[in-house]
């Protein structure tokens, strides 16, 4: 008895084959996809799996190396089978699956299957070599249905995928898929048989062109200008690369505008918000540097306080004393001019303590109306004035008062 898994989408050819198996005497799994198959395969361990080549996601060929990979499925007996078998020119050089079956009808396709079995009991060095087992047996009706089957499931690929593809043969577009069809905003008769470069501006046509005549796999950034829209759609177009020689270029198309709008979008406000953080910021600065200013102008307050009421201490005696001494010297009496003179020192010493306990006390002074020319006479004929006047002789003092 054979652990048997076989891996195809035809359920009619897998119902009639497990159950002819399982007749025989074999325990047989079956799954319908590659991804299922691996699943399986994880904890199910057969002796020979049959795989078709044609699968809805994981191709025959591709799954045969993933399970070659798999540590416990290593001695597994692999059989690659497909209809198009012949069309496919199978290489049975590369033995990575260790027969190739052509299926065709279910009761031929049977007898092979049973052939591969027998095959799989012998020792390594004892096993046939076949060559694609059953091809001749394979009718024209069933080779098409499963070639169309396959062309579905890719056109269902390329139906579903968000980006654009473009396939330009001889300098003519001949196929687009509906999101290219989405991206240049015209119907699919529209595009056909257009020349690629007229979807696109006049002044990305030469990048365009570089694009499509460059043998990098690099991409191309697109400004498309489209009718009725305020902003321009972004383009992300790419060559994809094909055998050298083939006249077909396939053109991917992402569109990016999106992206590029969004990324803008943060780029100006990441600007912003470091604008704001640079204004805030001076605006902190120069708060502090006002608290800065406003304290040391407390500390002068307080400083220019203490000295205030010191020298007001001092200033007592100056400012009263001359007041008796006038009471009792005679008019004529030359002492009179001087003590006069400090009379009128001491008062204006006051003056200046009295703006110091202003300031101190972050008070406002007293607006008055004053007399501007005896504010000058007084000064002229003052103690401070007659000082400077020595200092400076050269220098003359004329007055024009009202």
């Amino acid at each position: 008895m054979k652990k048997i898994l076989i891996v195809d989408d035809d359920p009619n050819l897998t119902l009639y084959l497990r159950n002819k198996l399982i007749k025989a005497g074999h325990e047989v799994i079956t799954e319908s996809n590659g991804i299922l198959a691996i699943n399986r395969l994880m904890d199910f361990t057969p002796d020979i799996i049959f795989i078709d080549y044609f699968l809805p996601n994981i191709n025959g060929d591709l799954l045969c190396k993933i399970i070659r990979k798999i540590d416990h499925l290593k001695d597994s007996y692999l059989v690659l089978m497909s209809a198009a078998a012949k069309e496919l020119q199978f290489d049975q050089s590369n033995m990575c699956p260790n027969a190739f079956i052509a299926k065709g009808i279910f009761s031929e396709t049977l007898k092979y299957f049973l052939s591969a079995i027998e095959d799989s009991d012998k020792p390594l060095s004892d096993r046939q070599r076949f060559g694609v087992m059953g091809i001749e047996s394979v009718a024209p009706r069933r080779m098409t249905v499963e070639l169309l089957g396959k062309y579905r499931h890719l056109q269902t690929m390329l139906d579903s995928i968000t980006d654009g593809v473009v396939e330009v043969l001889n300098g003519q577009i001949v196929y687009t898929n509906p999101a290219a069809v989405a991206i240049f905003g015209k119907k699919q008769d529209q595009l056909l048989a257009a020349h690629p470069l007229d979807l696109f501006d006049e002044s990305e046509k030469p990048k365009v062109a570089a694009l499509m005549e460059s043998q990098d796999n690099k991409s191309e950034i697109i400004q498309l200008k489209m009718p009725m829209q305020t902003k321009n759609k972004v383009l992300s177009v790419k060559k994809l690369p094909l055998k050298a020689g083939s006249d077909t270029i396939i053109i991917m198309i992402t569109d990016i505008t999106e992206q590029v709008y969004t990324e803008e979008a943060l780029r100006k406000y990441q600007e912003r918000l470091e604008s704001l953080v640079e204004e805030r910021t001076d605006a902190l600065n120069r708060t502090s540097e006002k608290l800065q200013q406003a304290q040391k102008m407390e500390a002068i307050g307080i400083i220019a306080g203490c000295v205030a009421h010191d020298l007001n201490n001092i200033l007592t005696s100056i400012v009263a004393y001359p007041d008796l001494m006038l009471l009792q010297l005679p008019e004529e009496s030359p002492l009179r001019k001087m003590v006069m003179s400090i009379q009128e020192s001491g008062e204006k010493a006051a003056a200046i303590v009295q703006d110091l306990l202003t300031m101190a006390r972050r008070g406002v002074v007293t607006n008055e109306v004053v007399n501007l020319n005896a504010i000058i006479s007084q000064y002229l004929h003052s103690p401070e004035c007659e000082k400077l006047k020595l200092f400076h002789p050269e220098v003359h003092i004329m007055t024009n008062l009202e």
